[in-house]
């Protein structure tokens, strides 16, 4: 979490920062009026560079910069241009993910179908000298970085792990970024099988809490607290951040802390 202020802290001044109440999204933890000394102990703004540029497959580029992004200009699709070394190929990318509960440094670029990288040609990702850092320092300069593509179909998301955090929630984690949207926030998406005595119980969530585009937490009334019992979660299909859908699937449930 950054926190701006009006006006500049006085360098090498000691302040106070309070906390009145906070919680966590699932508001199983608070912070309640507790304060926390810093000191203002800061050196000249560092000048934002790319860190690496990857293909993750054939139409999704992960970037990595130096710094946190600021949130407004990282997703602007027209501040990243791919063109190709030594051969024809120009392209901005369709959607550009940023979230900076996941990753404040990086963002995914997620090219148009007909737009794919291949294996064996190298590329030049060009970022516009708008872009600015969690401070709103621009580049100043337009910056470049190389990279090779890959012959890679992008995959499905899946659920990557899944664990009970309290006596009627489970947190999901998924192995890709998932979009805000039907059918991943919908409680009939998901159901919760366990057995008893050889008899078959199933749930479907009260709620489902979007955390981040790789988190969610399924609310249910109760969970039967014996660390015994398996506990299974399927479900119908996953759309992922690009609009990939995923076809049914499920895991098993850790028992995590509660």
């Amino acid at each position: 979490m950054f926190i701006g202020i009006k006006g500049t802290f006085a360098k090498n001044k000691d302040y106070v920062l309070t906390i009145y109440i906070l919680s966590d999204v699932a508001r199983q933890e608070y912070i309640t009026e507790q304060a926390f000394t810093f000191t203002a102990d800061y050196g000249s703004a560092d000048v934002m560079k790319i860190s690496r540029v990857r293909a993750l497959d054939s139409n999704t580029v992960e970037v990595r910069f130096s710094l946190p992004l600021n949130k407004d200009t990282a997703t602007m699709t027209n501040y990243y241009t791919i063109r190709g070394d030594g051969f024809s190929y120009t392209i901005n990318p369709e959607k550009v993910f940023f979230d900076p509960s996941i990753d404040s440094e990086s963002v995914k670029l997620y090219l148009p179908e007909n737009k794919k990288l291949e294996k064996k040609r190298d590329y030049i990702l060009t970022i516009d000298s708008r872009m600015q850092d969690y401070l709103g320092n621009t580049l100043g300069k337009s910056i470049k970085e190389d990279f090779s593509g890959v012959t890679l179909a992008a995959g499905t998301p899946t659920i990557d792990d899944a664990a009970t955090i309290s006596s009627d929630a489970i947190k999901l984690t998924f192995d890709r970024e998932i979009a805000l949207d039907a059918p991943n926030i919908l409680t009939n998406n998901y159901v919760l099988e366990y057995s008893i005595s050889d008899t078959l119980y199933k749930k479907v969530p009260l709620s489902v809490i979007y955390i981040n585009a790789k988190t969610v937490i399924l609310k249910f009334d109760y969970l039967e607290e014996d660390d015994d019992i398996s506990f299974i979660i399927k479900y119908n299909k996953l759309k992922d951040y690009s609009g990939v859908e995923g076809i049914q699937g499920q895991t098993e449930v850790r028992h995590g802390d509660k």
